[in-house]
């Protein structure tokens, strides 16, 4: 009987320890890369509330069957969760001495809109990407890396074409790259 509970204990913490990264990205800051409707309900049958345009920032407070209820300013309804990329705070800028480089955080790059890592930003961890950076677009001026073996593909083109790919932080993007980015993925 106790080695009954034990078990049964160990597999609901096994499956509540595993859970938490996809609970970790289920709620928090966002922005929508699309205009799109915020709806009373979780789907196209349910009534649109408004309009919400792109690079809106919305707050998510859970997501469920491809659709998040959302924060929107005054209003809380429904998105589709292809149109609402999840937001990740930026860190500060590295000190310049010392560099230990003993980061224990998660991995992930993090995107600025000015160069030396300035600006408004948002950041992706590895597997992550967005083919359309929709309001983002041509505005990345800078990327930061946080983390060993991570790799970066900075796309000219929508849904990852004609891309570049980075292994360390850049402070300024190469003039090719300033103000032509469409797409980004992390690896």
């Amino acid at each position: 009987m106790i080695r009954t509970l034990v078990r049964f204990a160990m597999a609901v913490f096994a499956v509540l320890v595993l859970s938490l990264p996809a609970l970790a990205q289920m709620f928090g800051p966002a922005v929508t890369v699309a205009n799109v409707n915020l709806r009373n309900g979780p789907g196209t049958n349910h009534a649109v509330i408004r309009v919400v345009r792109s690079g809106e920032e919305v707050t998510i407070v859970r997501c469920e069957r491809n659709w998040c209820l959302v924060n929107a300013g005054r209003d809380t309804g429904w998105l589709s969760q292809s149109y609402v990329m999840r937001l990740i705070a930026a860190p500060p800028p590295p000190m310049p001495w010392p560099d230990f480089d003993f980061d224990a955080g998660p991995a992930r790059a993090c995107f600025y809109d000015r160069p030396n890592f300035r600006g408004d930003s948002f950041c992706l961890r590895p597997g992550n990407g967005n083919a359309n950076l929709g309001n983002w677009r041509n505005r990345i001026a800078s990327v930061a890396i946080h983390g060993n073996s991570l790799s970066v593909d900075l796309c000219t083109g929508r849904d990852f074409r004609n891309c570049t790919s980075i292994r360390r932080d850049m402070s300024n993007l190469s003039r090719q790259l300033q103000g032509a980015i469409a797409s980004v993925k992390v690896w």
